[in-house]
């Protein structure tokens, strides 16, 4: 008489650990590297487009192969010559293809993948400044969205040394994820048109920052 109660006292308990199972918490890190360099899940910057698409199991290849074709234009300021650089680094293509493809496996349809993660810039004469790409990933309609944030970013080398001569510490900067409801980024090139590809438009705004990509 008392197994239909208990069975019935399960149900609630079930759906509450099956809704639970996937979902990472917001802060939550995927991977980091030193100080700044990190992959790891926070909440939507906005619900005004709806609902994420998680969790979904995507191929690192993929992702990789898809991320490795991004390409712009990018006039130098000294020459003037235009040159096709890649969006993303190598290194940058193999951190973030496999943590995307490992994240968003476990991400509530609230959250997406914040990234930050570093670069050795272009040379300018014979300085060489270590730059910073920041920005934020998901899976909605059937598509990989990243929008970018900051670019290029060159770190702040003389403030590091005010504040932390010693390198030990953790510097305060304040990166930019990118945002879903206005542009407000580092980087401004269109990219080169590829298949599966697309930039983001939304309204009557061309989002040169926000890739839509097919990894299916």
């Amino acid at each position: 008489m008392y197994k239909p109660i208990i069975f019935l006292l399960s149900v609630p308990l079930y759906i509450a650990f099956t809704q639970c199972a996937y979902a990472a918490s917001d802060g939550d890190v995927l991977w980091k590297s030193g100080f700044h360099f990190v992959v790891k899940y926070d909440q939507q910057d906005s619900g005004k487009l709806g609902k994420n698409d998680h969790p979904v199991e995507l191929n690192d290849s993929t992702i990789s192969n898809a991320l490795d074709a991004l390409r712009y234009e990018d006039k130098s300021l000294l020459t003037g010559k235009v040159e096709i650089l890649p969006v993303f680094t190598a290194n940058q293509v193999d951190i973030l293809s496999k943590q995307l493809a490992k994240g968003l496996k476990e991400a509530s349809p609230e959250q997406d993948i914040i990234f930050v993660l570093g670069n050795s810039g272009r040379k300018l004469l014979i300085l060489e400044d270590n730059t910073f790409i920041a920005g934020r990933a998901f899976y909605k309609d059937e598509r990989l969205n990243i929008i970018l944030g900051d670019f290029d970013r060159g770190r702040n080398e003389a403030f590091e040394a005010i504040y932390d001569p010693s390198g030990n510490e953790r510097i305060p900067y304040t990166f930019n994820y990118g945002f879903r409801t206005k542009t407000n980024t580092g980087f401004k090139s269109k990219i080169i048109n590829v298949s599966g590809v697309l930039t983001k438009v939304v309204g009557n705004d061309v989002r040169q920052n926000w890739f839509v990509i097919d990894v299916n």
